[in-house]
């Protein structure tokens, strides 16, 4: 029915009934993105997916559980519907989700941007750090581009999920989205997550990128 559905508005619609076909049609027709009924193929498959194609993934699930749709996010889900749903908001997060992964990096006119221990290639959407890749899925790199773009400022954690998903939230869920995915880029990030020194935590508020001395670079990659 939401293939149907979708296929009306106007996208390109594939279809599969379990983990197999899911994992054949991503192979072959590079999809933008992907709806997965979490019921069906089960949460295992996300992370699979996440780190070889890294395209937003929207979560649909029964579970009133919050640790188990934080699992989810966790391993790499970009948003998350409870059914049943209103096939008009699944809609409306599928149009905010490909709007928002059509973004630019830093604009400005050098490729590299250095932050301490980070180099970020703005050509290649690639950051590094002390010269070693670190792979991040365009949910983590949008999210830190737009941190290091208002470095210095308070960024409240309705604002951040306006920005990545472009709606404003309303439940509590929607805000603990952010703190997973802030949890994550921490993590891969900092030399110690526990008492980060980029990602600033504001009690109350939500989060600051530190203000630190940014240089470009015209190193290679």
């Amino acid at each position: 029915m939401l293939s149907a559905r979708f296929t009306g508005l106007g996208y390109t619609s594939f279809f599969a009934s379990n983990k197999t076909e899911t994992l054949l049609i991503l192979a072959k027709k590079s999809p933008k993105l992907l709806i997965i009924d979490i019921n069906v193929v089960g949460s295992e498959i996300i992370y699979h997916i996440q780190t070889k194609y890294n395209l937003p993934i929207i979560i649909l699930t029964s579970s009133n559980n919050i640790a188990h749709r934080i699992n989810n996010l966790d391993l790499g889900a970009a948003d998350f519907i409870i059914k049943p749903f209103s096939p008009k908001e699944l809609e409306a997060r599928v149009r905010s989700l490909l709007r928002h992964f059509d973004y630019t990096l830093i604009p400005t006119a050098e490729s590299f941007l250095n932050i301490g221990p980070l180099v970020i290639d703005k050509n290649k959407n690639k950051v590094l750090k002390n010269t070693k890749h670190i792979p991040l899925t365009k949910i983590e790199y949008r999210l830190l581009n737009y941190l290091i773009k208002n470095a210095g400022k308070s960024l409240s954690r309705q604002t951040l999920v306006q920005f990545i998903w472009g709606y404003l939230p309303t439940r509590k869920e929607d805000l603990r989205i952010i703190d997973v995915h802030i949890f994550r880029l921490r993590a891969k990030l900092e030399d110690n997550p526990k008492s980060p020194k980029l990602i600033l935590t504001l009690r109350g508020i939500g989060y600051m990128f530190q203000t630190v001395n940014f240089k470009n670079s015209n190193i290679s990659l």
